[in-house]
């Protein structure tokens, strides 16, 4: 993971190899062993993976946004349970 406060993360090297890890087809080993990242491969991935994930947020914030609205339901249900039982 990329950290700003740490200069060896800036490494283009590093970053490679941790591309490397989750998207090995944007990455080439050149004849000196060293790793390059293909940017104009993982633009599009990245843009795509972008859009999975507000689809997702998206998603996530209806399902909460149902959920809160039950708060009102579920406190009126209490309250009436609470009045059950005390009878």
């Amino acid at each position: 993971m990329f950290d700003y406060s740490d200069p060896d993360s800036r490494n283009p090297r590093k970053a490679s190899q941790e591309v490397i890890e989750v998207l090995p087809e944007v990455v080439s080993q050149g004849t000196d062993g060293y790793y390059a990242i293909d940017y104009g491969r993982l633009t599009p991935l990245l843009l795509e993976a972008i859009k999975e994930l507000k689809m997702r947020n998206d998603t996530l914030e209806l399902q909460l946004n149902d959920l809160q609205g039950l708060r009102p339901r579920i406190a009126e249900i209490e309250a009436q349970l609470d009045r059950l039982l005390k009878n």
